[in-house]
């Protein structure tokens, strides 16, 4: 940037932030940069579910969610201790799917008791 009297620093654009109020920002933003971890590591998954509630129904474990990422479709598997667990039905609004696309809030029903998730879980489809 010239000016009539010579050459003059271009001036960038700072944001001052008091001392006091540094500690407050890094409180409020540890905890989003913890939730978002989860997220980073599990690039390799092909899908992410994002969980709302669970419950069992006879032999079967229902799992209520939002599908965060990619599409769910009968023929995957959930990543959920050791070994994965195959989905055996996609409800959307109490009627029965092929696929869940990204965005769609259903269930996923799995043939097997005992399977323990909890609201704010997300869970990697392969």
């Amino acid at each position: 940037m010239m000016s009539m009297w010579g050459k003059t620093k271009e001036k960038k654009d700072r944001l001052c932030i008091p001392e006091h109020q540094k500690v407050r920002i890094e409180k409020t933003t540890k905890p989003l940069e913890e939730e978002l971890k989860p997220l980073e590591e599990s690039k390799s998954a092909r899908a992410l579910f994002s969980v709302t509630d669970s419950f069992q129904l006879h032999e079967l474990s229902v799992i209520k969610g939002t599908v965060t990422k990619g599409t769910i479709t009968k023929k995957d598997k959930i990543l959920l201790g050791e070994k994965p667990l195959r989905i055996s039905e996609l409800w959307i609004n109490e009627k029965k799917v092929d696929v869940l696309h990204e965005g769609d809030s259903g269930a996923i029903f799995i043939n097997s008791r005992n399977v323990r998730v909890a609201p704010g879980d997300v869970l990697e489809i392969e």
